[in-house]
């Protein structure tokens, strides 16, 4: 009765670990007292409250290190639960919905406390790869983190360390001025001629005349007249290619479209397909035009951002990035160009000088992100796919104090898949999915809050 009377004193006080120390060091004295039969039933209630005890302190305790500690208490203190001298079955039954309970309360912190301690190791990880040349291991060890514990994606210390990694990256971006040359002469051939056909119905647009429209169907681009919709010509170039873009919008542009059989960039008469020049690159391209005289060649397994003359085809410049690349490039109206890598980073270089001015940690898995960003003023917009059925367009805008990108606002979220680049005209950008629902996005620079803003919506009927 007074070993009991004592352990009941420090439960009251709710004294834990003084009453653990008590219970380890009485019980063992009394188990074999004739007198401890009729005293089980509070010795039943007494032991669970002791582990409970720790397993609420330990759910309160902020510092996980010391939360670490109580986990060892309630593991001394459920052992004597889990005793059969001191709690035998028959008593053990009235207090097994609260035991199980108490397990619950402590697998949580102990997943909070391994969780932790994972982040902890991740850091000090990803910290030793810093400034070495295997630093891309770095976003792997954040990955192999985060398939365990995704919700620390957000996590300040996380993200401070793959910030730096990223930071580092930045200024590993080189720019290479040896000179590419365009062949100016076409491949030879052993088809000797071809004709396309193609049915034309619906009056003629005068005021297209001297216009055309290219396209690429399966392996193929093909050019139209856009006042009449006659076929003008066409040409293979291989089912990796994905698109064909025109010089300008004036009358009498050429097609401009990557040749994936040959590896090749090609410059095409509008009018009749003839070969103006052809500029070897290697392997995949996706580019974009942002001149009357110039266009950006993203090589994305190359890593290489290649400034093309649109006249010869020779490229002069070449940015070289520490890892291939996802998009084409976007030029904001600052005089930025927004690079995409294949995965976590985007890159914001000067126009001009092709120099790098920075880098930001989008966080983006390999393949989540097709398409190129779009931008305006100083508002760029990243569409990223994270899922069949989920997109999110991150919003960010350049900064004030030193070139270099910062959040804007949250990310938009878009039920579906993006079926293709955003047309943008700098103030407004509509988003669609592969279901035809459209959104329609206003951009407001001057916003300092949500610079993005909805301005209409179509539900979509229709899979594209």
């Amino acid at each position: 009765r007074t070993a009991l009377a004592k352990l009941r004193m420090e439960v009251s006080a709710e004294n834990w670990p003084a009453a653990l120390a008590r219970a380890k060091e009485e019980l063992p004295e009394i188990v074999e007292e004739p007198a401890l039969g009729q005293a089980r039933g509070e010795l039943a209630a007494l032991l669970p409250d002791i582990a409970h005890g720790f397993a609420e302190q330990a759910k309160e305790e902020s510092d996980l290190n010391r939360a670490a500690e109580i986990v060892e208490q309630f593991q001394a203190a459920m052992k004597l639960v889990e005793n059969p001298t001191y709690l035998p079955a028959s008593q053990r039954a009235s207090q097994n919905a609260r035991i199980e309970r108490t397990r619950e309360t402590i697998a949580s912190v102990m997943r909070e406390v391994e969780q932790q301690g994972k982040l902890t190791e991740t850091i000090a990880q990803i910290e030793s790869l810093a400034g070495g040349d295997d630093v891309m291991s770095a976003y792997a060890r954040r990955d192999e983190l985060l398939q365990q514990y995704p919700r620390l994606r957000d996590h300040a210390d996380l993200l401070a360390a793959v910030r730096g990694i990223s930071n580092q990256l930045a200024d590993r971006v080189t720019l290479n001025s040896d000179v590419v040359t365009a062949l100016k002469t076409d491949r030879d051939s052993p088809i000797v001629g071809s004709a396309a056909l193609a049915d034309v119905s619906g009056e003629s647009i005068a005021e297209l005349a001297g216009h055309v429209v290219p396209m690429v169907i399966d392996g193929a681009v093909y050019t139209l007249a856009a006042d009449s919709g006659r076929l003008l010509w066409r040409r293979f170039v291989g089912q990796q290619s994905k698109y064909a873009a025109l010089t300008s919008e004036k009358e009498g542009a050429d097609t401009l479209v990557f040749d994936s059989a040959n590896d090749e960039l090609l410059r095409l008469s509008g009018a009749d397909g003839a070969l103006v020049w052809r500029l070897p690159v290697p392997g995949r391209c996706e580019f974009v035009v942002t001149g009357e005289d110039q266009l950006l060649l993203a090589m994305l397994d190359a890593g290489e951002l290649w400034e093309v003359d649109l006249a010869s085809g020779d490229c002069s410049r070449r940015v070289v990035f520490p890892q291939p690349l996802a998009a084409p490039p976007a030029v904001t109206e600052s005089g930025h160009v927004v690079q995409l890598a294949d995965h976590s980073n985007v890159y914001l270089l000067d126009r001009e000088t092709l120099a790098c001015r920075g880098g930001y940690f989008l966080g983006h898995a390999r393949g989540t992100v097709q398409h190129p960003p779009v931008a305006s003023a100083v508002i760029v917009i990243v569409p990223h796919q994270i899922g069949r059925r989920r997109a999110l367009l991150h919003v960010l805008r350049e900064t004030v104090d030193s070139p270099g990108l910062a959040l804007a606002q949250p990310p938009w979220a878009m039920e579906g898949r993006i079926a293709g680049p955003l047309p943008s005209d700098g103030l407004r950008m509509a988003a669609f999915d592969e279901r035809g629902a459209l959104s329609l996005l206003a951009m407001d620079p001057a916003a300092e809050e949500a610079p993005l803003k909805k301005v209409a919506q179509a539900t979509g009927g229709t899979q594209i």
